[in-house]
Protein backbone atom coordinates (compact mmCIF):
# COMPACT_ATOMS: atom_id res chain seq x y z
CA UNK A 1 0.00 0.00 0.00
CA UNK A 2 1.41 3.23 -0.91
CA UNK A 3 0.63 6.61 0.95
CA UNK A 4 -1.13 7.93 -1.88
CA UNK A 5 -3.40 5.57 -1.86
CA UNK A 6 -4.11 5.44 2.13
CA UNK A 7 -7.73 5.42 1.94
CA UNK A 8 -9.53 7.40 4.78
CA UNK A 9 -11.80 5.93 7.35
CA UNK A 10 -15.07 8.21 7.47
CA UNK A 11 -15.58 7.78 10.60
CA UNK A 12 -12.52 8.93 12.46
CA UNK A 13 -11.72 10.96 9.67
CA UNK A 14 -7.94 9.65 9.65
CA UNK A 15 -6.23 7.30 7.03
CA UNK A 16 -6.73 3.48 7.46
CA UNK A 17 -2.86 2.60 6.85
CA UNK A 18 -3.78 -1.03 7.48
CA UNK A 19 -1.45 -3.16 9.11
CA UNK A 20 1.48 -2.19 7.40
CA UNK A 21 4.26 -0.83 10.25
CA UNK A 22 6.17 1.05 7.14
CA UNK A 23 2.98 2.95 5.87
CA UNK A 24 2.34 3.68 9.21
CA UNK A 25 5.96 5.42 10.23
CA UNK A 26 6.03 7.25 6.70
CA UNK A 27 2.94 8.03 6.57
CA UNK A 28 2.97 9.61 10.20
CA UNK A 29 6.34 11.03 9.70
CA UNK A 30 4.91 13.05 6.87
CA UNK A 31 2.18 14.23 8.57
CA UNK A 32 4.43 15.23 12.14
CA UNK A 33 6.55 17.25 9.80
CA UNK A 34 4.71 19.01 7.36
CA UNK A 35 5.15 22.67 9.52
CA UNK A 36 7.39 21.97 12.40
CA UNK A 37 10.36 22.98 11.45
CA UNK A 38 9.30 26.54 10.72
CA UNK A 39 9.05 26.67 14.90
CA UNK A 40 12.72 25.61 15.04
CA UNK A 41 13.64 28.20 12.15
CA UNK A 42 11.12 31.10 13.96
CA UNK A 43 12.63 30.24 17.26
CA UNK A 44 16.50 30.58 16.11
CA UNK A 45 15.36 33.72 14.16
CA UNK A 46 14.99 34.97 17.65
CA UNK A 47 17.78 33.79 19.16
CA UNK A 48 16.04 31.48 21.76
CA UNK A 49 16.75 28.20 23.10
CA UNK A 50 14.65 25.19 22.68
CA UNK A 51 14.66 25.78 26.62
CA UNK A 52 13.78 29.21 26.37
CA UNK A 53 11.01 29.09 24.00
CA UNK A 54 9.95 25.89 26.90
CA UNK A 55 10.10 28.28 29.75
CA UNK A 56 8.18 30.73 27.69
CA UNK A 57 5.47 28.29 26.73
CA UNK A 58 5.26 26.11 29.85
CA UNK A 59 6.54 23.28 28.22
CA UNK A 60 10.23 21.42 29.06
CA UNK A 61 13.30 21.68 26.52
CA UNK A 62 12.57 17.94 25.52
CA UNK A 63 9.15 18.49 24.36
CA UNK A 64 9.82 21.74 22.33
CA UNK A 65 12.96 19.52 20.56
CA UNK A 66 9.96 16.53 20.10
CA UNK A 67 7.62 19.06 18.61
CA UNK A 68 10.18 20.44 16.39
CA UNK A 69 11.67 16.84 14.98
CA UNK A 70 7.95 16.51 14.82
CA UNK A 71 8.09 13.01 17.18
CA UNK A 72 5.48 15.08 19.40
CA UNK A 73 1.85 16.42 18.00
CA UNK A 74 0.83 19.47 19.68
CA UNK A 75 -2.35 20.19 20.63
CA UNK A 76 -3.88 23.94 19.27
CA UNK A 77 -3.69 25.48 22.51
CA UNK A 78 0.35 24.66 22.67
CA UNK A 79 1.17 25.74 18.77
CA UNK A 80 -1.07 28.88 19.84
CA UNK A 81 1.05 29.12 22.92
CA UNK A 82 4.41 29.02 21.21
CA UNK A 83 3.16 31.14 18.61
CA UNK A 84 2.34 33.53 20.88
CA UNK A 85 6.17 33.23 22.32
CA UNK A 86 7.04 33.82 18.91
CA UNK A 87 5.09 36.60 18.09
CA UNK A 88 3.47 35.15 15.01
CA UNK A 89 0.26 33.68 13.62
CA UNK A 90 -0.60 30.41 14.81
CA UNK A 91 -1.10 29.80 11.00
CA UNK A 92 2.75 31.42 10.50
CA UNK A 93 4.40 28.49 12.12
CA UNK A 94 2.83 26.39 8.63
CA UNK A 95 3.68 28.70 6.03
CA UNK A 96 6.46 28.37 3.60
CA UNK A 97 8.93 31.28 2.80
CA UNK A 98 11.61 29.93 0.41
CA UNK A 99 13.52 32.96 0.48
CA UNK A 100 13.29 33.55 4.35
CA UNK A 101 14.38 30.23 4.89
CA UNK A 102 17.21 30.49 2.72
CA UNK A 103 18.25 33.50 4.46
CA UNK A 104 17.73 31.93 8.02
CA UNK A 105 19.62 28.81 7.23
CA UNK A 106 22.93 30.95 5.25
CA UNK A 107 22.14 33.05 8.89
CA UNK A 108 22.97 29.60 10.95
CA UNK A 109 25.80 28.47 8.96
CA UNK A 110 28.23 31.30 9.57
CA UNK A 111 29.70 32.97 13.14
CA UNK A 112 27.58 35.11 14.89
CA UNK A 113 30.16 38.08 14.08
CA UNK A 114 29.37 37.57 10.32
CA UNK A 115 25.58 36.90 11.19
CA UNK A 116 25.37 40.57 12.95
CA UNK A 117 26.94 41.69 9.85
CA UNK A 118 25.01 40.24 8.10
CA UNK A 119 21.91 41.82 9.83
CA UNK A 120 23.56 45.10 9.92
CA UNK A 121 23.20 45.42 6.19
CA UNK A 122 19.51 43.93 5.83
CA UNK A 123 18.95 47.06 8.41
CA UNK A 124 20.23 49.69 6.53
CA UNK A 125 18.66 48.39 3.14
CA UNK A 126 15.13 49.40 5.37
CA UNK A 127 13.63 52.67 4.11
CA UNK A 128 14.18 55.32 7.22
CA UNK A 129 11.61 56.69 9.48
CA UNK A 130 9.75 59.93 9.59
CA UNK A 131 10.92 61.94 12.73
Amino acid sequence: MTVSHIPVNPIHSVPDIGNDPQDFAFHTERRNTAGMERIKILRKMRGLSQAELGDMCNLTQSMISKIEKGIANPTLDVLESISAALDVKTADLFERDELMDRAVTALLRVSREKQMTAVQLLESLQPEKSP
